[in-house]
């Protein structure tokens, strides 16, 4: 095997660890699910198990051209090189779809009008009738169904301020 062999034999093994190292990570995609609309959770979740799937063709792949290099069966490689090529291409445009309809759904999760009772501060769903009842819920709710977020509740310096001087000044 001559040096030609072994460097590439060592670049296709970096890329391997780089793409098991990847599929590993890519799992965190799913860690930023809960800031997504519910609707769009499905699409996701189904983009991100693909381009984990492409991301472990890529990983046979690479042992496969390895293994063609060590053994020299280089027409096995030069076929695997082809659909790999292939493969990237297909990965790339999954990979941004992932990304952008990820980041639409964030976009479309944290911004847009949200109505709200000027009186008690109901939240009402957004496609919901104003009429309905069932609609109207409280902001604590409307976040939690959306977000992984539990909510504390305190008081501001203002409503402190007035909540306990109310309750610290002597009756008459």
């Amino acid at each position: 095997m001559d040096y030609t062999h072994i460097l590439s034999c060592q670049a296709i093994g970096l890329g391997a660890i780089i793409m098991l190292w990847c599929i590993f990570k890519s799992k965190t995609t799913l860690d930023y699910l809960p800031f997504v609309r519910l609707e769009g959770r499905v699409r996701i979740r189904r983009l991100v198990r693909m381009k984990r799937i492409f991301m472990f063709l890529f990983l046979i792949g690479y042992i496969a051209v390895g293994t063609s290099i060590i053994t020299d069966h280089h027409s096995l490689g030069d076929f695997v090189v082809g659909i790999i090529f292939l493969l990237v291409a297909i990965f790339v445009y999954v990979a941004i779809g992932v990304e952008l309809r990820l980041l639409s759904e964030v976009h479309k999760t944290l911004n847009g009008l949200l109505p709200i009772c000027a009186s008690c501060k109901k939240v009402r769903e957004p496609d919901a009738s104003p009429d309905d009842p069932e609609s109207w819920g409280s902001i604590e709710k409307y976040i939690g169904s959306r977000e992984d977020v539990d909510l504390t509740h305190g008081y501001c310096p203002d409503c402190y301020e007035a909540i306990m001087g109310q309750q610290l000044e002597p009756s008459d």
